[in-house]
């Protein structure tokens, strides 16, 4: 995860737990040039929440990781959010056994996804998804897999 957080930092930070689950959500689901997916990198459980997909395992390693000294954390009064920033203990374990697959593939998530808001980002993980509000409503707390087939068994009916 401390490879994803340096990808998405603007000047060493960044800015905001909904936009880590939003974009380590992405980098778990999408699956790029080369890249299949592999576990041993991450591997969350989401569930459908309010502003989409949220893992409380995320939550916590992100926790974990402060507690370590692997990032600080403040709050950002301007951007009424919280920050985490990469120590040096952070930056140096960073790069140890990744995959160079798994390296472009973040990098091409946080090329086309890190520039949207948190409020951004849901929206376009729902619609990329094709999760109406109904059909949010009806799948609100279940896992991220449940939702996902549920929308490919709904459009797989309607085609």
């Amino acid at each position: 995860m401390l490879f994803v957080l340096r990808e998405m930092s603007e000047n060493g930070k960044v800015f905001g737990r909904t936009k880590i689950q939003k974009m380590v959500f992405l980098v778990q689901h999408k699956r790029g040039r080369g890249y299949s997916g592999n576990p041993r990198f991450l591997d969350y459980d989401f569930v459908l929440y309010y502003y989409g997909p949220f893992s409380s395992e995320l939550f916590e390693d992100l926790e974990r990781l402060v507690s370590a000294g692997y990032l600080r954390e403040s709050f950002d009064p301007i951007s009424v959010c919280v920050v985490y920033e990469l120590t040096e203990k952070g930056l140096r374990a960073i790069g140890k056994n990744l995959e160079p697959e798994f390296e472009r593939h973040v990098r091409e998530i946080v090329e086309e996804y890190n520039r949207y808001t948190p409020t951004e980002l849901a929206k376009r993980i729902e619609s990329e998804l094709g999760l109406d509000p109904l059909l949010k409503h009806d799948l609100f707390g279940k896992s991220m897999r449940t939702v996902i087939f549920a929308v490919r068994r709904r459009l797989s009916y309607r085609g």
